[in-house]
Parts: structure tokens; C-alpha cells; sequence
């Protein structure tokens, strides 16, 4: 009897079991649990099905645009809207149709379009075809460090020139294009029209020390300006920067890089391009010394809204420092923090370095021992 009894109770135990195990995620469901972790899959399913609507061409582009706002309401993050050739012409149009309005008020400009960009400028015409000539090396070298696949020149042909269109079929592959239409840019010789034209057109007073500046838009729309600085390497140097912030921003989703990284690709570029310009290298002999002297990064790391220039070139190193080490591993490191994921916690996963770490590797590679972040 005692015997019998015992499994009764054995069984009732088991049964209390699993029913225990059927009801609770049922309780989670009205706040009796956690109720996160039942959440999260159908999030992860929604964010699928948002994603795939994004890249789906045949829904209306508006439509698409406005899912991927809800997409940015979720994550912090907009992805981009692709586009089909009608779309991608009627924003070339539209550009082209901006630019008519410079020129309007700024007769002395003259626009030319590469496969990439769409240029305006009034310097005198050896240094406009050597612009031109940089834009299109910025953007192969930086389509080489970020992974920018090549693609057959008939499909990046939507409102190219006509004598390109004429070529395409002999062309060899080219880099898939990045920009929603192409990036605007535009020169001036003249400091008193590049203020007037940040005035008129951006509605941005522009600082003393301003040299150039990327203007970015959500809707995709990049415009970037500049202005002659009295040494053209140097205005070389400033308009490759301002240009891959650009690039960076276009970069999977809109959405910018910490300010140490994004600082930091924009001066390298700026160095390896325009290795004749003297203010990326003066920027890091400064770090050099402030390094030298402080031991310290100064905050580069966690800094949001300013560097001083010293850091500028710091952060240059950095980046030089990375792409020397693993240059796959930093285009990973730029795609997983685009996406949203912690910048220290990326740098640990992909090169084995916390900040304190690639602190203390940068200081060892200028010859300071102990830098700290």
C-alpha cells in the first residue's frame, strides 16, 4: 500500500510539472515573467519582413520609405531605400536641377559628371581636372577598403552620360554605386562665395576655421563643399575628408560612426590620397606629443560631439593601425558597429583589443609606452 501510495505521489509531481511548464509562458504573456525573451523572435521576424519589404523594388518607393522609418523607429538606424532606374533618374534630375540653381547664383561655376558625382566649381581648369581625377581614386580606394563590389557597368548606367552609356559594353566591371543618384560637390576659390553659398543654401554660418563641410540627408541626398585654402594640397586633403564622410554615411544604413572612427577614416583617407597636404601629418605629430606628454588619449574614445585636433591625428593612427593589423576584420568592425552593435565589444570580437588595449598598441607604435585611453 505504502508502495502504491509513494507513486501516486510520483506522479502527481510529474504532472504538477508540466503543467507548470505549459502555464508560465502563458503567465509571462501578462507581465507574471519576463517577457522579453518571448518577445524578441517575433521582433527579429518583423524586422525580417520590414527589411525584405525595404528591398522589394516593386512596392512604391514612398511605401518603402516609410517602412524603413519604422525600421529606424525600432532600431535607432534608417536603412537605405533602394531604387529602380525611373526612381534612381528622377533623383539625378532633381540633383541636376539643384546644381542649375548654384549656378544661377554662382555664374562663374562649372559642372561636369563623372560616373559617381556631379562636380561645380569655379577653380581655374588644371586644378578642376585634377579634383575630378582625385574624386573618382577617393572613391575606388575606399570601395577597396570597405568591400564595395563590382558590378557590370550596364547596370550603374541609369542617367549616366550619354558617351559612357556609348562605352558601357566595352567597360570592364565597375563599383557598384553607393550614392542614391551621385554625391553633389562643389569648390569655391573664393572664401566670400563659399560663405554666401552656405548661407543661401544650407542656411549654415560657417566658422573661420571651416574648410569644407558634408552636408547628408536621410532622404540619401549628400552635397559636399569646399573652399580654397591658400595651398591646394591642402584643399585637396579637406575635400577628400569631407567626401568620405560621405562615403561613411552611405555606408549601409544612415546612420554616422563614432567620432573617433569616423574622424579617423576620413584623415587616413585625406593622408593616403594627399600625401603632399601638410595638415593630416601636422595633426599627428601633435598627437605624438600630446601622447608623449599626457600618456593619454585624452577620452578620444567615448568623445560625441568634439576632437581636438591632436586627436584628429590619433585617431588617424588608429584606423592606420587596424587596417595594417586586419584589414578584413576593420571592414566587419565598420559593418557590425553601422548596425548597431557597441564599438568596444566589436573591437574585442574582431581584433582581440578593448580600448585600453588598442590605447596602449597605438602608444606602442609611436614609441610611448602606457598610453591610456
Amino acid at each position: 500500500m505504502k508502495r502504491f501510495k509513494v507513486r501516486i505521489e510520483i506522479a502527481v509531481f510529474i504532472a504538477v510539472l508540466l503543467l507548470t511548464a505549459l502555464v508560465c509562458p502563458a503567465f509571462a504573456q501578462f507581465g507574471g515573467f519576463e517577457a522579453s525573451q518571448f518577445e524578441e523572435p517575433q521582433n527579429a521576424a518583423d524586422l525580417t519582413e520590414m527589411r525584405q519589404q525595404i528591398e522589394d523594388v516593386t512596392i512604391p518607393y514612398q511605401e518603402r520609405l516609410a517602412v524603413a522609418n519604422k525600421v529606424k523607429e525600432i532600431t535607432g538606424r534608417l536603412p537605405w531605400t533602394p531604387m529602380t532606374s525611373k526612381e534612381w533618374n528622377q533623383r539625378l534630375y532633381e540633383q541636376k536641377a539643384t546644381v542649375k540653381r548654384y549656378q544661377a547664383a554662382f555664374p562663374k561655376l562649372r559642372c561636369s559628371e563623372t560616373r559617381y558625382f556631379l562636380f561645380a566649381s569655379d577653380v581655374p581648369p588644371q586644378m578642376y581636372r585634377e579634383i575630378q581625377a582625385l574624386l573618382d581614386r577617393m572613391y575606388g580606394v575606399l570601395c577597396d577598403k570597405f568591400n564595395v563590389p563590382f558590378v557590370d557597368p550596364q547596370q550603374e548606367q541609369e542617367g549616366a552620360p550619354a558617351v559612357e552609356k556609348r562605352n558601357a559594353s566595352k567597360s570592364k566591371p565597375v563599383r557598384k554605386n553607393i550614392w542614391q543618384a551621385k554625391c553633389v560637390v562643389v569648390v569655391f576659390m573664393d572664401e566670400s562665395d563659399y560663405n554666401q553659398f552656405e548661407t543661401r543654401f544650407f542656411n549654415q554660418k560657417v566658422s573661420s576655421g571651416t574648410k569644407g563641410l558634408c552636408h547628408q540627408m536621410l532622404d540619401g541626398t549628400v552635397t559636399i563643399t569646399c573652399k580654397f585654402n591658400k595651398d591646394k594640397f591642402n584643399m585637396y586633403s579637406s575635400l577628400v575628408h569631407e567626401t568620405t564622410h560621405g562615403f561613411s554615411f552611405m555606408r549601409r544604413v544612415a546612420y554616422p560612426l563614432p567620432l573617433w572612427l569616423n574622424e579617423g577614416v576620413s584623415d587616413w583617407t585625406a593622408r593616403t590620397l594627399v600625401p603632399q597636404a601638410t595638415t593630416c601629418p601636422a595633426k599627428q605629430k601633435q598627437a605624438v606629443a600630446a601622447m608623449q606628454k599626457t600618456h593619454s588619449l585624452g577620452g578620444m574614445f567615448q568623445a560625441t560631439d568634439h576632437l581636438d585636433p591632436w586627436q584628429y591625428g590619433a585617431a588617424a593612427m588608429t584606423v592606420n593601425l587596424l587596417l595594417k593589423r586586419n584589414p578584413g576584420a576593420f571592414v566587419n568592425l565598420i559593418d557590425d558597429v553601422k548596425d548597431g552593435a557597441d564599438v568596444e565589444q566589436t573591437l574585442i570580437k574582431y581584433y582581440n583589443l578593448d580600448f585600453a588595449a588598442l590605447a596602449n598598441l597605438l602608444g606602442r607604435a609611436c614609441g610611448i609606452p602606457g598610453v591610456k585611453p
